[in-house]
């Protein structure tokens, strides 16, 4: 049956090799990192954060970064691989081109210090974009002050 939202009643994807929801976020979990929601039983469902899918390179990362910055206790993963929450908010992976998706290695993570502090320390001077600024943290990626209307402010990282 389709989900509330017209989108085929299946669980979320996860890309080959990635992580799955429960793995993903038990490893997330021990090395301190939370999630503000609980992940999406359908692909279309709203109020709700998947990490499952996300790529080894975004996993390692985040427990990296969590270690490196001592922010484990301060990061909070606000968005990961449930696409349709993001981009054109479209459920059609094909028509989405949203960084955000299974084997993707965007996620969001919530305006907090000391990761705050960490990313202006070692991001450099950043490039003003029409999404924010991006700061560009050596070893770990891009991070992105995103401001979107009717969405917290975050940043949006890519690994």
């Amino acid at each position: 049956a389709p989900s509330a939202t017209g989108a085929p009643a299946v669980s979320p994807g996860t890309a080959p090799g990635a992580p799955a929801e429960a793995a993903a976020r038990k490893r997330l979990n021990d090395a301190g990192i939370s999630i503000n929601k609980n992940p999406c039983a359908n692909i279309g469902d709203q109020n709700c954060t998947n990490v499952g899918g996300l790529s080894e390179n975004a996993i390692n990362g985040l427990i990296r970064l969590a270690r490196v910055c001592g922010c484990a206790k301060n990061m909070i993963v606000t968005g990961g691989t449930e696409y349709w929450l993001h981009g054109n908010r479209s459920t059609d992976i094909s028509r989405n081109g949203t960084a955000h998706k299974p084997g993707g290695s965007a996620v969001d993570l919530s305006i907090l210090d000391p990761l705050n502090q960490y990313i202006y320390r070692n991001g450099g001077i950043p490039t003003k974009t029409s999404g924010g600024d991006s700061y560009v943290v050596p070893g770990f990626g891009t991070f992105l002050d995103e401001k979107i209307d009717g969405n917290y402010p975050h940043w949006h990282v890519t690994f």
